[in-house]
């Protein structure tokens, strides 16, 4: 979160326009709106519901039917535990768009032979009738794991434990959440009190949810590495005004933000800002 601090200090001094542009709030309803959708069709799993994902699914596209009774057997014979490591819309155009995953897939139960992997696919969506859906998948690349044994080394994404990578996503996801509501106790309680960022947090979001209406859209996040207590993780983040009567510069901003695991679980701790975006520039 202390991210969103250092993006509203360097923005608060620079003028914006004089109204957003329809086409990058457009973008914007319809990324958050892929994500939706891949977020549903994944969290299928976990209920084996095959009503729900192929509510995800496109039923003008030949996958429809095959997904259909595949999911079928496939919850039948297993019980899997599938993490989502990385999500990304790659584009959109009109009423197509593509995404690229890398999921984690492993066997919690089930007789059958199952190879736990790591799948990166890159997915077709289209605008069906006034909602996203997935279309086709192509596998990009699969890695086979054979065992995971997690050491006090540093270690990449492909290594980390399922519960540590849903624990870190949940409370980046609570911190980005906060801003629909402007709750200030929700996006503090996603930060260390331990940390320096904390007290400077707190006045600093207090007094721009006074000032300002902004909608925040997460446009890119991955976690890169895990040790022991420490994580690294990265952000593409899209801040725009919505209201607001003083200054403000629409941005995007890629960060790398640590988050260590104190008495209460992860939390965020500090950020670095990689690169920043301003979106008057774009033609």
């Amino acid at each position: 979160m202390y991210s969103f601090t250092k993006v509203v200090s360097l923005s608060l001094c620079l003028l914006i326009g004089v109204e957003q542009r329809t086409a990058w709030a457009q973008e914007d309803n319809n990324k958050e709106s892929i994500l939706n959708v891949l977020h549903t069709n994944s969290e299928s799993f976990k209920t084996e519901n095959v009503k729900q994902m192929l509510s995800t699914i496109s039923p003008k596209c030949p996958s429809y039917e095959p997904t259909k009774k595949l999911m079928s057997n496939l919850f039948n014979d297993y019980d899997l535990e599938v993490t989502v490591l990385k999500r990304e819309v790659l584009s959109i155009n009109q009423d197509e768009a593509e995404v690229e995953e890398l999921i984690r897939v492993k066997k919690k139960a089930g007789a059958k032979p199952f190879q736990n992997n790591e799948t990166l696919t890159k997915s077709q969506l289209i605008y069906d009738e006034g909602a996203w859906k997935l279309c086709s998948t192509s596998i990009l690349d699969i890695k086979y794991i054979k065992s995971e044994s997690l050491t006090s080394q540093s270690i990449q994404t492909g290594s980390i434990a399922a519960k540590t990578s849903q624990a870190i996503m949940r409370v980046l996801q609570r911190n980005s959440d906060s801003f629909k509501t402007e709750n200030i106790e929700q996006m503090l309680s996603t930060i260390s009190q331990k940390c320096p960022a904390y007290a400077p947090t707190k006045k600093m979001m207090t007094d721009l949810f006074k000032a300002y209406d902004l909608e925040v859209s997460v446009l890119t996040r991955e976690i890169l590495t895990v040790h022991q207590d420490k994580a690294e993780v990265k952000e593409l983040i899209r801040v725009k005004k919505k209201v607001g009567v003083q200054a403000f510069q629409d941005n995007e901003t890629l960060t790398k933000s640590t988050l260590i695991h104190d008495e209460t679980g992860w939390k965020l701790c500090s950020t670095e800002i990689l690169n920043v975006k301003y979106l008057n520039a774009q033609k």
